[in-house]
């Protein structure tokens, strides 16, 4: 198991959006806890970026992105090639010069289909990405610009990788990696970043939702290693609040990785905390 060391607490905010860099590091910590408009679904950070993921039920997912410095960069609604409301992942992805993908999957029950949104540094779209019947769940920018995209259904594999401009170079990651059971990328919480010379995701197991491995490919899309993260979700087995969850992920330049964490030892009294996941354990043994 991964062994986690406590860096940075930072207490719950509400109805705000925060970013703190650390300093030297090369990696920023995003928070947000509500949504000027909608229903807030999940929030997500890469490269100093926040995105707040919005969903308005029968209509079009939207996406708030924050820029590095906390400003509200655009706000959008995401379109799909046959106008059907886009089902947004609950998390997003930036690029260096600030572009941004939102994995999504539209249709409807029978006709799933999937796809990358990729907005400039506008929110204008400029590039849809389609994946067919394979659903993503994650993507993010490797250091070369190619595209690394997690998910489900497909092939048999979890993880694609596509050229900067959307064509399909590869698929890794075989399903028969995993128990059978639930879908290893299919948890609908999905992560996946990229290091100068690796790509890492958090993915379950497939015999229990609440059991996540933490996976690293190298950039040819051999795998590295797999790392157990302990539970993602803990509750008060009398109130059946929850007490602790494991949330994002992010690479530093260097190579270390982050997660975010919370703790709740009450209800509604709940900080947040920045950990440094041991390079020792990922490294080395399983």
């Amino acid at each position: 198991m991964l062994r986690i060391r406590i860096l940075l607490s930072i207490a719950a905010l509400l109805g705000s959006a925060l970013a703190t860099d650390i300093s030297g590091s090369g990696v920023t910590y995003a928070l947000a806890n509500n949504c000027s408009q909608g229903g807030c679904r999940a929030f997500s950070f890469d490269k100093g970026y926040l995105f707040q993921i919005n969903e308005y039920g029968d209509k079009p997912d939207g996406i708030a992105v924050f820029d590095p410095k906390g400003g509200l960069a655009y706000q959008i609604n995401v379109t799909t090639p046959d106008g059907s409301p886009a089902n947004l992942a609950e998390t997003a992805a930036a690029d260096t010069d600030g572009t941004v993908l939102a994995p999504i999957s539209y249709g409807g029950m029978g006709h799933w289909s999937g796809g990358i949104v990729v907005l400039n540094q506008d929110g204008k779209q400029v590039r849809f990405i389609d994946t067919g019947r394979f659903l993503p769940e994650a993507a993010c920018f490797a250091p070369d610009h190619s595209i690394w995209v997690m998910g489900r259904r497909g092939n048999g594999k979890l993880v694609r990788k596509y050229s900067s401009d959307g064509k399909l170079i590869g698929s890794f990651l075989p399903r028969s990696l995993f128990p059978p059971g639930l879908p290893p990328a299919g948890s609908g919480v999905g992560w996946i970043r990229a290091s100068h010379d690796r790509i890492g995701m958090m993915v379950y197991p497939g015999e229990g939702s609440n059991n996540p491995e933490w996976i690293e490919l190298d950039l040819e899309g051999n795998l590295m290693g797999r790392w157990k993260l302990g539970p993602q979700f803990t509750g008060d087995p009398v109130t059946h609040n929850v007490t602790y969850s494991l949330g994002g992920f992010a690479f530093t330049s260097d190579g270390r990785l982050f997660a975010e964490t919370e703790t709740c030892p009450a209800l509604y009294h709940c900080s947040d905390q920045l950990v440094l996941l041991a390079a020792t354990a990922r490294h080395g043994r399983r």
